[in-house]
């Protein structure tokens, strides 16, 4: 094995791009319940993709009429009421 090798995988944040791979089907099955206004939930072990993914579908809807995709990153969120400020901010800058 080389020394020197660099990972082809980034790690640490979310992937966008050339490092987005192999998940075009959950994006288009994700999209496609999205636009049939089916709920959906996204789970998976930690550092899988699922913030990858979130973000790729978030960036897909704002180029589409009529929809406003609003992100809350609740990690860390210790009671109701910073829950509230968070989630009308939110709201408030996705418009």
């Amino acid at each position: 094995m080389q020394k020197n090798m660099t990972p082809p995988f980034k790690v640490g944040k979310p992937v966008e791009d050339e490092y987005f791979i192999n998940r075009e089907s959950e994006l288009k099955e994700i999209l496609q319940n999205i636009s049939a206004k089916n709920n959906i939930s996204l789970l998976g072990l930690r550092r899988i993709g699922k913030t990858s993914i979130l973000f790729r579908i978030i960036n897909s809807l704002r180029t589409q009429k009529h929809k406003i995709p609003v992100y809350i990153n609740c990690y860390g969120i210790p009671e109701l009421r910073r829950f509230s400020e968070l989630f009308i901010d939110s709201v408030r800058n996705s418009y």
